[in-house]
């Protein structure tokens, strides 16, 4: 991505993120019908697999590997829930 002719930083990313997170939760509010429907130009799944793709791309950008990290959550998740 590229703001002003300079790609995006990192911190930039998050926001992104963030910003779409906030759009995952308002259109699954108005999917189950807790929020008034709204007439936003995204659906929940397109908002969703944009959620995944910026935290692939932080992910990415942290040197985190990703694979090792939701292996590494899931086994604590299991755990936890066990």
């Amino acid at each position: 991505m590229q703001q002003d002719g300079r790609p995006w930083t990192t911190e930039q990313d998050a926001l992104a993120f963030m910003s779409d997170a906030g759009l995952v939760s308002r259109l699954t509010m108005d999917q189950v019908g807790s929020w008034p429907q709204s007439k936003s130009e995204f659906t929940l799944d397109y908002k969703i697999a944009e959620s995944i793709w910026w935290l692939l791309s932080i992910a990415d950008s942290t040197n985190i590997d990703i694979e090792k990290a939701l292996e590494k959550s899931l086994v604590s998740r299991e755990e936890h829930f066990n």
